[in-house]
């Protein structure tokens, strides 16, 4: 069974072995999206599962390499607190 996906930013002119569709949206089996989603160049399509309809918006925001969470380097500096005693 296929289901829809998006595509991201990360995506080159391909994606699964086919030319990316100018609606940045693609049916793929699990098996032909497998790679892709490990790769970060496809996310299920909000209708297909339980997302809200703002997620669609937040993947075309997002850009290759960037994260939400702090770069680990930046986790590992001391505290201003420490510094001080």
């Amino acid at each position: 069974m296929k289901k829809t996906y998006l595509i991201t930013e990360r995506a080159g002119r391909y994606v699964a072995g086919q030319r990316k569709p100018d609606s940045g949206r693609i049916e793929l089996s699990d098996n032909q999206a497998a790679y892709e989603l490990a790769l970060g160049t496809l996310v299920l399509a909000p209708d297909d599962t339980a997302v809200g309809a703002g997620q669609e918006e937040k993947i075309k925001r997002r850009k290759a390499g960037e994260t939400s969470e702090k770069p680990a380097w930046n986790k590992m500096q001391p505290s201003a607190s420490t510094l001080t005693e």
